[in-house]
């Protein structure tokens, strides 16, 4: 098949066919519920309770090293004898501690990790070290965020959960394209190249693209439908998602330490190019980078911890 005709076919397939996996009807409600005014911790805790998984899930999560010094900032007295009450209590306290926002994060996060388990067909890409390099790219990117001379709008679990989504298109073409992804796998490797330039190659769309169409589809928040899209492509962002710029350009270089830092595995067979223009742009001194990489060694640790979780 012609390449254009694979890139067409791959655009319907994201746009139109039922077989692409879900969210929970949570995140549904949960975004309704955030556009609508006046939305309450009550009601947050309760729309979450009404997925029983799903709320034990996120209270892993809060009760997690990744998650808990965010919700731990404050203390509060957790009232109530039953589990019930508890759990709600918990919910409720984590939106007034972290915010509504941080929370339908934190309900993205497990939602997505849920939504793409397993591994596909091809052998020679380990959807586990996938999933590490993921969770990586999410601890880095809030990392950096610690040394930035000029703040970010974003809150630090959209920042997480950014970096976790960054490469979803892989796993799309991985479900839904094994041959031609097993091709641009065994093409990358041969040629030590990167997987995003073999894609465009062979079949004139790259996994930035394939997430972005994933990201509408689910309608997750422009910030990260904008991160997955241009990750690798910051110069083609258009005027419409400029604001989210600054994160693009966090995710962007966070992809390049954890690739070079051999957090997982993306599938990428040479390193990426030090991205200047996001370091520059995110005002980061190259004094700096010996204490990033600290962090970020200890900060990887972590993404065990929460892929550990999402597998019970």
């Amino acid at each position: 098949m012609a390449s254009g005709g694979m890139r067409q076919q791959i655009v319907e397939l994201i746009a139109g066919l039922e077989t692409l996996p879900t969210l929970p009807a949570v995140v549904t409600l949960l975004n309704k519920k955030l556009a609508a005014p006046g939305a309450k911790a009550a009601d947050i805790a309760r729309i979450i309770e009404d997925d029983p998984p799903l709320t034990s899930r996120v209270l892993r999560l809060l009760q997690s090293p990744v998650y808990a010094p965010l919700y731990n900032r404050q203390k509060t007295t957790v009232v109530g004898s039953t589990t019930q009450v508890k759990q709600r209590s918990t919910l409720q306290q984590a939106v007034v501690r972290m915010g509504i926002n941080a929370v339908r994060d934190l309900v993205l996060t497990t939602s997505v990790l849920q939504a793409l388990p397993g591994g596909g067909d091809d052998v020679s890409f380990d959807r586990t070290k996938f999933w590490k390099h993921s969770i990586s790219c999410g601890l880095v990117a809030a990392t950096l965020m610690q040394f930035m001379r000029e703040k970010i709008s974003n809150e630090q679990t959209e920042v997480m959960l950014a970096g976790l989504c960054h490469d979803l298109g892989k796993v799309i073409l991985d479900q839904y394209f094994a041959e031609q992804f097993s091709d641009i796998l065994r093409q990358a490797k041969r040629e030590g190249r990167l997987m995003y330039e073999v894609e465009q190659e062979l079949l004139h769309i790259e996994h930035g693209e394939v997430g972005g169409f994933l990201a509408e589809r689910w309608e997750l928040p422009a910030s990260i439908r904008a991160a997955m899209s241009y990750h690798h492509r910051v110069d083609l962002l258009p005027p419409a998602l400029s604001e989210h710029a600054p994160l693009v350009h966090v995710i962007k270089l966070a992809d390049y330490i954890t690739n070079h830092q051999n957090l997982g595995f993306s599938g990428n067979y040479r390193g990426l190019d030090f991205p200047r223009a996001s370091f520059a742009e995110l005002r980061l001194a190259t004094t700096d980078i010996p204490e990033i990489i600290k962090r970020v060694r200890e900060e990887a640790e972590k993404s065990e911890v929460l892929l550990a979780l999402e597998q019970q």
